[in-house]
C-alpha cells in the first residue's frame, strides 16, 4: 500500500523519481511507521510503471465496451529544443451519454514528420488500444503533411471494412484551427498598430525599473485594473488579440509613461488606438467563437453552424467599414473564409440537423444566407449523404441493438437516430429515406421542450 501511495504522488505532483530518496522526506515516514521500508528511485520507477499499465488495461476495457465510435484527434506539439511529440486524444459517448476525452498518447516522433510516418505511428497506437476498427473521424489541423496522414490511414482502416461509408466522412479539419488561419490572414493589414504595442509591452516587459514606473504611472490614474501587461505569440492570434485588449485598458498609462519616460518611443499615436479599438471590437466575436470551439466538457459539432454564421455575417458587415485597415482585413479574411467554407466537413452538417432545436431548417437558412448560388445544391447534397450514413447505420446495427433500454429525460433526444434504426429496419430504401426525411421535417423542439 506504501509503494503504491508514492507512486500516486510522484505521477500527481510530477514528482521526479529521487523525491522517495530525499533524507527529510526518509525521516517524515520513519517517524509516521518506524518500520517502514524506505525505496529507491529505481523501484519507484517500476511502481510507476506498474501503476500505468494496469491502469491502461483496465481504460482499454472500457474503450471495449464503448457502444458509439470514437472520434480521434491528433496533433504535431514541438518542444523548446525542437523535438516533435504527437498528441493522440479519443473522443466518445459513454454510456450515460456523456462526452468523454482521454489523452491516449504523447509520444516523442523522432524526424523526418513526413504523412506517411505519422500516419503509422497513429495506426500502431490505435490498434495497441484496440480502437482501430471503431473509428468514425479523425480531427486535424491544416499542416500540409496531415494530407498524406490523412490518405495512409484511411486506405489502411478501409482494409478492415470498419469505416463508415467508406469513409467519406473521416478526415475533418479543426474549426479552431481554421479560425486561426482566417484571423492571421487580417492580421497582416495591422502589422503597423499591432507593432507599436508590441513594443510597448517588450519595452515595460524588459526591465523591472520600468515595471515599476509603469506601476506609478498606473497608480496615478483614478481606475485600476488587477490585468497583466500581456505579451503575444506571433503564431497564436488570441494572444494577440488578448494582448491589445490589456493594452487599451492600459491606454491612459502607456501616454502617461511616455511623458516622463523620454526613451519610450514606441507608445502608438491617438490614431493608432482608436485603430486598436475598433481592430479588438472586430476580433472579439472571432476570441469567443474559438473559446466555444475549443471547449472539450460539451459538445461542438452541433456549435458549427453558428460559429461560421457569425463569422460570416461580421466579415461581410467589416468589409463596408469607413476605415479602410478595417475594411482591408476583414476583405483578406472573406479570402481564406470562403476557400475553407469549400472544404468543410458534412459531418458538422448532420450533427445540427439532429440537434432537435434546428433540424434541416436552420442548415437550410444558413446556407441560403452563405452561399445562394450553390445553396440548392448543397442542401440536396447533405440530403444525400446523411441517408448514405444512415443506410451505413441501418445495416451495420445488429438487431440486440435496439433492444436496449435508455434512462428518462434528455437521452430521449439523443437516440432519435436508435429510434429511426429500429422503425426503418425492415422497410425498404425509399421508405427509410422518406421516414428520416418525415422526423427531419418535424417543427423544432422549443428550448423550454428541450431542458425539460
Amino acid at each position: 500500500m506504501y509503494r503504491a501511495k508514492m507512486a500516486m504522488t510522484i505521477i500527481k505532483h510530477n514528482y521526479h523519481f529521487q523525491f522517495v530518496e530525499h533524507e527529510r522526506i526518509r525521516d517524515i515516514h520513519s517517524f509516521l511507521n518506524p518500520t517502514v521500508k524506505s525505496i529507491s528511485r529505481n523501484t519507484a520507477k517500476a511502481d510507476v510503471l506498474k501503476l500505468f499499465e494496469r491502469d491502461k488495461v483496465t481504460f482499454k476495457r472500457t474503450l471495449e465496451s464503448v457502444a458509439s465510435r470514437i472520434c480521434p484527434t491528433s496533433d504535431l506539439w514541438s518542444s523548446l529544443t525542437s523535438d516533435g511529440y504527437l498528441a493522440l486524444m479519443a473522443h466518445y459517448i459513454d454510456e450515460d451519454w456523456v462526452l468523454q476525452k482521454k489523452i491516449l498518447n504523447f509520444r516523442h516522433v523522432p524526424p523526418p514528420h513526413s504523412g506517411s510516418i505519422l500516419a503509422k505511428r497513429v495506426i500502431h497506437l490505435l490498434k495497441d488500444w484496440g480502437i482501430d476498427k471503431k473509428i468514425f473521424t479523425l480531427t486535424l489541423d491544416n499542416a500540409k503533411y496531415n494530407d498524406g496522414l490523412v490518405d495512409v490511414l484511411k486506405c489502411h482502416i478501409l482494409l478492415g471494412n470498419s469505416l463508415s461509408c467508406d469513409g467519406k466522412f473521416f478526415h475533418i479539419r479543426c474549426g479552431a484551427h481554421v479560425l486561426n488561419l482566417i484571423v492571421q490572414e487580417g492580421l497582416k493589414v495591422i502589422d503597423e498598430a499591432r507593432h507599436s504595442v508590441r513594443e510597448s509591452v517588450k519595452y515595460i516587459r524588459d526591465s523591472k525599473a520600468r515595471k515599476i514606473k509603469f506601476a506609478e504611472c498606473l497608480a496615478q490614474l483614478p481606475s485600476s485594473c488587477s490585468k497583466k501587461v500581456q505579451q503575444d505569440i506571433v503564431t497564436r492570434w488570441n494572444s494577440t488579440y488578448l494582448m491589445l485588449e490589456c493594452a487599451l485598458v492600459y491606454r491612459l498609462a502607456y501616454s502617461r509613461l511616455q511623458l516622463v519616460d523620454t526613451n519610450f518611443r514606441t507608445c502608438p499615436s491617438e490614431e493608432e488606438w482608436e485603430r486598436v479599438k475598433r481592430i479588438t471590437r472586430f476580433l472579439k466575436p472571432f476570441y469567443e467563437i474559438t473559446i466555444l470551439f475549443s471547449g472539450c466538457r460539451y459538445p461542438t459539432a452541433n456549435l458549427y453552424f453558428h460559429g461560421v454564421w457569425k463569422i460570416q455575417l461580421l466579415i461581410k458587415e467589416e468589409m463596408e467599414n469607413l476605415d479602410d485597415v478595417i475594411s482591408s482585413m476583414a476583405k483578406r479574411m472573406k479570402g481564406k473564409f470562403d476557400k475553407y467554407w469549400e472544404c468543410y466537413s458534412m459531418v458538422l452538417s448532420f450533427a445540427i440537423i439532429l440537434d432537435p432545436r434546428y433540424k434541416l431548417q436552420f442548415v437550410e437558412f444558413c446556407l441560403k444566407n452563405l452561399d445562394l448560388v450553390n445553396f440548392t445544391n448543397r442542401v440536396k447534397s447533405i440530403r444525400e449523404k446523411l441517408y448514405l450514413l444512415f443506410e451505413d447505420y441501418v445495416s451495420r446495427s445488429p438487431a440486440s441493438t435496439f433492444n436496449r433500454t435508455f434512462k428518462k429525460g434528455r437521452r430521449e433526444y439523443c437516440s432519435c437516430f436508435m429510434y429511426l434504426l429500429k422503425n426503418c429496419r425492415s422497410k425498404r430504401r425509399m421508405k427509410r429515406r422518406k421516414s428520416l426525411w418525415r422526423i427531419l421535417r418535424v417543427s423544432c423542439c422549443t428550448r423550454r421542450q428541450y431542458n425539460h
